[in-house]
């Protein structure tokens, strides 16, 4: 048995999260009125996006920053799923007056585009395209946004929940292990 790392790091929570996702996608073989692996799915966002990728204490620093160094359009050339952006309008990376912008990273990476898809999981900025089972038949749309009241969307995207597993898959191999 392999060891797994502690579920107080950011890399053991994700592997626990990926192990838990395909226990389901499995008991959805044996069971497929039972389990639902769409639903897991969109839980595993927090163990593979929101924690990961945030900052503060359950945070993995080295995770953005790799994800800064690798843009979506090599990820797409290399076949690597991402998500299909429709609105684009997001401010990462450019100039502000505001001293205290976290969102410093460019435009058009992958941390750019896991910040906006993080943001819309936290917020609840997340819409299935059906109630279909099967991973293959499902589309998750994420919106961005200002928190302002009327909520505008600044930044919308959009992929087949089956990619989403793979691209979660390829995020992971971002999260460094530590020693812990």
């Amino acid at each position: 048995m392999t060891a797994i790392h502690s579920r107080s790091t950011p890399e053991g929570f994700a592997e626990r999260t990926l192990t838990n996702l395909y226990q389901v996608v499995t008991a959805r073989k044996s069971d497929p009125d039972r389990a639902h692996e769409v639903t897991q799915l969109a839980n595993s966002l927090l163990g593979l996006i929101i924690f990961p990728f945030s900052e503060g204490q359950f945070g993995s620093e080295p995770a953005p920053k790799a994800a800064e160094s690798e843009s979506v359009a090599a990820w797409s050339d290399a076949d690597k799923p991402v998500w299909q952006v429709t609105t684009n309008n997001c401010t990462c990376g450019q100039q502000s007056t505001n001293k205290t912008k976290k969102n410093t990273w460019k435009a058009g990476t992958i941390r750019c585009m896991v910040y906006h898809v993080r943001n819309a999981a936290a917020h609840g900025r997340l819409k299935f395209s059906g109630n279909e089972r099967e991973l293959a038949e499902v589309w998750l749309c994420a919106e961005d946004g200002a928190n302002k009241e009327p909520f505008v969307a600044n930044w919308t995207a959009s992929i087949r929940c089956d990619q989403l597993l793979g691209f979660c898959k390829e995020l992971a191999k971002l999260v460094p292990p530590t020693s812990q």
